[in-house]
């Protein structure tokens, strides 16, 4: 992928076995925390949202039939 790479993200660090082609300049590429930690809380709460039916039909289903016929798939006692 590539990046800038500026000196003052790598302050007191060293690169080992590395080798930089072709480095583009103005990718959008960077480490602050500033919208991203946002979006990653907003994306997993919609992702629990658009589970939550499925959750409570099988709460429901396995308040009705049972835990163990729901498990082994018969249909009768």
């Amino acid at each position: 992928m590539p990046t800038d790479l500026f000196e003052y993200k790598f302050i007191n660090s060293r690169v080992v076995n590395s080798t930089f082609l072709h480095n583009k300049e103005g990718c959008q590429l960077d480490f602050s925390d500033d919208n991203n930690a946002y979006m990653i809380y907003f994306v997993s709460f919609l992702g629990t949202l658009a589970v939550l039916p499925g959750n409570i039909v099988s709460a429901l289903l396995m308040d009705k039939i049972g835990r163990l016929r729901m498990l082994g798939g018969h249909p009768g006692g």
